[in-house]
This record gives structure tokens, C-alpha cells and sequence, in this order.
């Protein structure tokens, strides 16, 4: 079958399991990967794997992955974007935001380690955010000499701790050595007893179910002058606008009429998901960043009460049951209160109340417009993220909180 999507996979897992090694051998062995990149990755005469994903000074003294890394590629006719996550616990929210936006998991386990708390953590938060293909790679097999009764074990271990059933998440496991690339590309002679495909072959087979798009969603990211007129800017993130297009205003009932659509510096017909545009209308609007416009097949909501299912990014918040911050969905940020509902469990129910009404979805529908995070206003850290499951109407705030739960 001809792929035509851009398959985005997400690697995770506990540090130093070897996840920037893992993603480096990938890249090496498919050839995508320039020479003197290459040669700059070498030590001793040998190339470091790591360094090829490893971008930040910091993390290559360190030896850890700090930012997530983006890499793109293509192999036999499809395109592929890698996310390389940090493992430590305090980048967490780093992680939780790459899982947001992918298709895909590749949790890494380390042969000599097993399964860990960062290795639990990261699944839950990919399982969270609606990711539902999961292939762990069991990494450094060469270290526990290839033997399929460790591989088993940590199967065993990492099914016991990660309920994937009732996630409707799909396993499969995989026996990796990164560093010698065994199952990496091609299959590996030295684990004749592993009878399934390589992470390569896993990945290029992978059939990822397009989310069902409702209708169009333009967060404002900002307003510029264009001649004597305005122009919106923003990336569309779900449906399709086109010229000629009438389309709405979150919080309003007005109208407008699309003129002129921009894209990579030229006038185009049609914007599609994931393109960043300006948008040029027939009207003068009073829009501004935070804003959010819709095709009227499918109206955006607007709120000040929400419910959601919430995560917290910090673990030195767990045991809250309320916290005030700021609530950022998309461009808008807004004073926002998060009260949970207390829970052994890494996701928790949630009621949230802004300052004012933000625009906003529900995530089942709109992942990008139901999708938010809270942050400390102090440390401007990301300290929890959700996802809208439910809005409310505009009843007194102790009724609203009753009825979210």
C-alpha cells in the first residue's frame, strides 16, 4: 500500500536507555545522514551514534537529550518525522507536549535495566494524549547476549505495568541493539529466535487511522498590515480554507469572507492542515492573537468552565487538589484554576475555570484547539497538561464544578 501521510513517531523512555543512539543508528544505516555530519560525530575513530540527534552543546557534554529533537526523513517513498525526547523527570513536559503531536510510540527499554519509572511515566503520558501504536524496543541486547528469555522477561514486566487494553493501545515488541544495529534496518542473524519485522519494517508498515476533521481551525498567532488592509497569521491546524471561503469568529457572531490566502511567501487557492498562512478577509475584524477562526460547517466554542483529563507535568504537584496559574490552549493564555480529583494514578478528572471565556474544543474532536497546558506564572514552567472532554454552561460556579464531576 502507497503511504502518502507523514508518519510522526514519537521515541521516549527512561534516560539512557538509549534512545539518542537508537535513533542516530536508524538514520545512519537508511544513508540519510550527510558525511561531514557524520565525520563530526566520530570519537576514537568511531561514530558516536547519539550526536547525530544530540543538537544542544549542553546535551553533548552531558551525554543526555535536554530538547526535544526533531529529525525528518524519507525511506522508500514515505516521509517520516522522528522526535527525540529527554528522559530525565524534569523535562517531562518537554516529552508530554512531542506526545501531543505524534502518531506514534517508540518506547525504549534497556536489556540490562528493564522497565523503569521514567519508562511507565512516558507511556502513560503517550497513551494520554491519544497515541494508540506503541512498539517498545527492547535497546542494548547485545549487553544481555541476545537471549530471547530477557526479551521475555521485559515483555512480561513492561505488560504488567502499562494496562494498554483499556487505552485501545496496540503493543508490539520488538529486540534491538542500537549500537551494532541489530533489527534496526534489516532483521539480525544474531536473534534467530525473533521471528517479527525490524523497527524499520514495523515503522514502514505502519497504517496510522487519519483523526476525523470536523471542520477548519485558524489559530491567530498574530495580525500584521498588508497595504491598507490586515492580514491573520497562524498555522491551520485541522480542514481546509480556501478563497472565496465564508468563514467565523470565535465569540462572535460576525462573519467574514476570505479575500486572499498566503503560504511560503506566495498567494495560494487553498491552505491545508499544517501549513502556516496569512489570511486576508473582506471585512475589518477585531482579532487578535488567541483567536480562533472556523469554518461554519463546524463552530468553536467558546468558555470559561471546562472539564478535562489532566496530567501533571511536575510530580511535585501530584498530591494538589487545586492550583491557579495560567491556563495556555493553542495562542490564548488566560488566568485559569485547575481543581482534580484526587487519584493513585498519573491522570486525574479535572475541572477548569478561566478569567474569561477562551476559545475552545474538545480534544476528541480538535486535538490542537483541546489540548492545554498550565502553567506557573512565577517559573513560566509547564507544571500540568489536558485535554477538554466536556464544556459547561454559564450556571454559578459551584454548580458548574458539581456538575463537571
Amino acid at each position: 500500500m502507497t503511504h502518502r501521510q507523514t508518519l510522526h513517531f514519537l521515541a521516549c523512555g527512561h534516560v539512557d536507555d538509549g534512545k539518542s543512539t537508537l535513533m542516530g543508528r536508524l538514520l545512519y544505516d537508511i544513508g540519510v545522514i550527510p558525511t561531514d555530519q557524520v565525520e563530526g560525530a566520530r570519537v576514537d575513530g568511531a561514530v558516536d551514534f547519539s550526536r547525530l540527534t544530540d543538537g544542544l552543546e549542553e546535551e553533548r557534554a552531558q551525554g543526555i537529550t535536554i530538547d526535544v529533537a526533531y529529525r525528518y526523513f524519507r525511506y522508500q517513498g514515505r516521509h517520516y518525522r522522528i522526535t527525540d525526547t529527554p528522559g530525565h523527570v524534569q523535562y517531562t513536559r518537554n516529552m508530554a507536549v512531542a506526545a501531543a503531536n505524534s502518531d506514534c510510540a517508540l518506547v525504549l527499554v534497556d536489556a540490562a535495566h528493564g522497565v523503569r519509572e521514567q519508562t511507565v511515566r512516558h507511556s502513560c503520558i503517550a497513551g494520554f494524549f491519544g497515541i494508540r501504536d506503541f512498539v517498545v524496543a527492547v535497546n542494548k541486547m547485545d549487553l544481555a547476549d541476545y537471549a530471547e528469555v530477557r526479551f521475555r522477561e521485559i515483555e512480561a514486566q513492561y505488560r504488567a505495568v502499562f494496562n494498554a487494553e483499556p487505552q485501545g493501545v496496540r503493543l508490539t515488541f520488538i529486540p534491538v541493539s542500537g549500537l551494532r544495529g541489530d533489527n534496526v534496518l534489516t532483521r539480525s542473524a544474531a536473534m534467530p529466535w525473533y521471528k517479527g519485522p525490524s523497527l524499520m519494517e514495523y515503522l514502514a508498515a505502519l497504517e496510522v487511522e487519519p483523526p476525523s476533521v470536523l471542520g477548519a481551525r485558524l489559530p491567530i498567532q498574530s495580525v500584521i498590515r498588508i497595504g491598507d488592509t490586515r492580514g491573520y497569521q497562524g498555522m491551520l491546524v485541522d480542514g481546509a480554507m480556501k478563497t472565496g471561503d465564508q468563514i467565523g469568529i470565535a465569540g462572535s457572531d460576525a462573519t467574514i469572507r476570505i479575500t486572499a490566502l498566503y503560504h511560503g511567501g506566495r498567494e495560494v487557492d487553498e491552505a491545508r492542515p499544517g501549513q502556516a498562512v496569512t489570511l486576508v478577509t473582506d471585512a475589518h475584524a477585531d482579532l487578535s492573537r488567541g483567536n480562533v477562526l472556523y469554518s461554519l460547517s463546524a463552530p468553536v466554542l467558546c468558555s470559561d468552565a471546562f472539564a478535562a483529563r489532566f496530567l501533571w507535568l511536575d510530580p511535585s504537584y501530584e498530591r494538589q487538589e487545586s492550583v491557579t496559574g495560567i491556563i495556555k490552549i493553542h495562542h490564548r493564555e488566560e488566568q485559569a484554576e485547575v481543581r482534580v480529583r484526587r487519584s493513585d494514578g498519573l491522570m486525574l478528572d479535572a475541572a477548569i475555570y478561566t478569567a474569561a471565556s477562551v476559545p475552545v474544543d474538545l480534544y476528541a474532536r480538535h486535538r490542537r484547539t483541546g489540548l492545554f497546558l498550565m502553567i506557573d506564572p512565577e517559573t513560566e514552567h509547564a507544571i500540568g497538561a489536558g485535554t477538554v472532554t466536556a464544556l459547561t454552561d454559564e450556571a454559578p460556579v459551584a454548580q458548574r464544578h458539581a456538575a463537571m464531576f
